[in-house]
């Protein structure tokens, strides 16, 4: 397939932001943000690991191949397929732990290692460290100062914008996180994020995510996102902070293992970016996402809730709805809106903020679940997120508190979600999680697959009962931290079924995601 033929699968969409009625200091202000968010983007290069710096750096003149390089840089794994272009010929392959290891390393070497040398234990998992071979020894060495030339431009931006802003929790918020990039301590700098309010803008700034590393699963990469926040939209969706402690209680597996999260902050912000850079512009474009990741800052604190009603409206007009229309049978097709709805989303972030956060072991002591189900950790968290989060818009429906006039539709749509999603690839974490939910729920007979037409629907008379049941064993595997139960999970339903396989087919010259082109008009 040609570099074009590729690039045709991801639909390009302008995200242009008329900023020239804004303030002067406004302006300013945005500019120094966006400027430190792309430092951010050029640490993340680093951290992809050498094939994607080699490639970074020799294409920078060339904007198709920037943009083929940042969409394949997460949904294609390795560089397995870059072979096929000329430029790519000598690109070497991308490590499992991408550059936050020694290439060479392997998860049993690393595992050894760590049982040998267990005070270097939490240096080395330390969710901002670099681990590097020195003689017989690991290292870990800080983000801090592996990414130096990045960090501290960045920080010096940020604390700039700090004294660019009259709201005194949005400068509190810059001037912590502009410290803690030049620390890796990210704790309070978190807590002043979360506790932001009544600002216009907001920014997310600093390394969240663990997809880039698949050999352990716990080093999180670089991102940022310059947010303008629509005020008014996230009022409206405060109701649901009052129910969250309510639907922790109701989740679907053993008592012992749920927590009280009644107290805990958890506002949520509809915004639309202006920009982003890092891993959340690579690959799959996120809708929405659930931060801080650190267990500490969500047993203690809480958790806060972005959602990009832009990135929504995209994926619905460019995507979503001329992929369903392949996907599902007719009359259940009819179910959809036509109109952006963030339900679903909603509801899959607050099924992130639910849930354990440690596995207790047999002398008290406590293991976060990343730690313990390592690579297995963000496809079951994606999974989780997915179906408690169906879970909980059924519990709060059959409360009345929401009304069950659009119970099939939610049903229809999260099916079409969950088949739209495996276009990614079974090697991304979201995709892996949604193959394992249609193939459960195919196995139960809570969707099924129509013959003469292709295409699929959901049974409704089994659809709950089956959603409860996989939130159980989903919720069980996170509180055991059961990473070999997680394994065969996988492999038992993580596998593409022919029909599936077939349906998708015809879906063959739609895009697969988006890709973002941002211009800020500032004149």
């Amino acid at each position: 397939m040609k570099v074009e033929q590729r690039l045709a699968k991801w639909a390009r969409v302008e995200m242009t932001y008329d900023a020239r009625g804004l303030p002067e200091r406004d302006k300013r202000f945005l500019q120094k943000l966006i400027e430190a968010s792309q430092y951010m983007d050029e640490a993340f290069w680093r951290q992809s690991g050498r094939g994607a710096v080699e490639v970074w750096d020799r294409l920078r003149a060339s904007e198709n191949a920037k943009s083929l390089l940042r969409l394949f840089s997460i949904m294609a794994g390795p560089y397995d397929r870059l072979e096929e272009f000329e430029p790519f010929m000598d690109v070497p392959p991308k490590p499992l732990g991408a550059g936050f290891y020694p290439d060479d390393l392997t998860r049993e070497e690393f595992e050894r290692y760590l049982a040998q040398h267990p005070e270097q234990r939490e240096s080395l998992l330390s969710p901002y460290t670099v681990v590097k071979r020195e003689g017989d020894s690991l290292i870990a060495v800080p983000y801090h100062e592996e990414y130096r030339e990045f960090v501290e431009p960045a920080s010096r931006l940020l604390k700039e914008a700090a004294e660019l802003t009259d709201s005194r929790s949005l400068k509190r918020c810059l001037a912590s996180r502009a410290e803690a990039l030049l620390t890796d301590d990210y704790y309070q700098s978190d807590i002043e994020w979360i506790s932001l309010k009544d600002n216009d803008y907001d920014i997310i700034i600093g390394p969240y995510e663990f997809y880039e590393d698949r050999l352990m699963g716990v080093k999180a990469a670089y991102e940022a996102t310059v947010e303008i926040v629509d005020r008014e939209e996230s009022h409206n969706l405060e109701v649901y902070i009052q129910y969250l402690d309510d639907l922790e209680g109701a989740l679907p597996y053993p008592e012992k293992y749920k927590r009280s999260i009644e107290g805990l902050k958890s506002p949520f912000v509809v915004v639309r970016d202006i920009y982003r850079g890092g891993h959340l512009r690579a690959g799959i474009q996120a809708t929405a996402a659930n931060l801080p990741n650190d267990p500490r800052v969500h047993t203690e604190y809480g958790t806060k809730k972005t959602f990009w009603k832009n990135m929504i409206g995209a994926y619905l007009k460019h995507i979503s709805f001329a992929v369903a229309r392949e996907l599902i049978v007719p009359e259940q097709f009819e179910l959809l809106p036509r109109q952006p709805d963030i339900a679903l989303t909603l509801f899959h972030e607050i099924a992130h903020a639910l849930g354990p956060r440690w596995v207790i072991q047999v002398d008290g002591s406590k293991t976060p679940i990343r730690e313990a189900l390592k690579d297995h950790l963000s496809p079951l968290e994606e999974e989780k997120a997915d179906v408690v989060g169906l879970y909980c818009l059924g519990y709060l429906m059959g409360e009345g508190i929401i009304p069950r006039e659009h119970e099939r539709e939610y049903y229809v749509r999260d099916l079409a979600s969950n088949l739209r999603g495996l276009r990614y690839g079974l090697a991304e974490a979201h995709a892996l999680g949604r193959m394992c939910q249609v193939n459960y729920h195919l196995e139960r007979g809570a969707i099924f697959y129509d013959e003469a037409s292709g295409r699929f629907g959901v049974n409704f008379d089994k659809i709950a009962s089956s959603v409860a049941d996989l939130a159980e064993i989903i919720l069980t595997l996170e509180a055991t931290g059961d990473y070999e139960g997680t394994g065969r999970f996988f492999q038992k339903y993580g596998r593409m079924p022919e029909i599936v396989r077939k349906a998708l087919g015809r879906t063959e010259d739609f895009p697969v995601s988006l890709e973002p082109v941002y211009k800020v008009l500032w004149e």
